[in-house]
């Protein structure tokens, strides 16, 4: 049985806590976003080559075959544009959400 693993009465292999340590600063940071980042792209090439065996849209067989595809394209749009920017909300200081020029208040 593998180190991580141990043997319960009931024959199930349950895992064993391993130990956690914290580690701050700029490296331990900036691995973790390189990290982030690989996981995101993974995941948006993941997504685009189940997109790509699914097939074309006019092998669709019902609504829910497109609303699957809409889903995972949306999901891998999503996760790739979050690999190129910085997480953090854009927003106005002390104003609304968006500003639109030319309008009044």
């Amino acid at each position: 049985m593998a180190d991580d693993m141990k043997d319960t009465a009931g024959g199930q292999p349950q895992m064993r806590q391993l130990p956690s340590v914290s580690i701050e600063g700029p490296i331990p940071s900036a691995i973790a976003d390189l990290i982030s980042l690989m996981n995101d792209l993974t995941f948006v090439q993941q997504t685009c080559n189940q997109l790509a065996k699914m097939g074309s849209l006019e092998n669709d067989q019902d609504e829910g075959d497109s609303i699957v595809r809409r889903a995972l394209w949306a999901s891998a749009v999503i996760a790739y544009r979050r690999a190129f920017n910085s997480g953090k909300a854009h927003l106005v200081a002390k104003g609304s959400r968006a500003k639109v020029s030319g309008s009044r208040r």
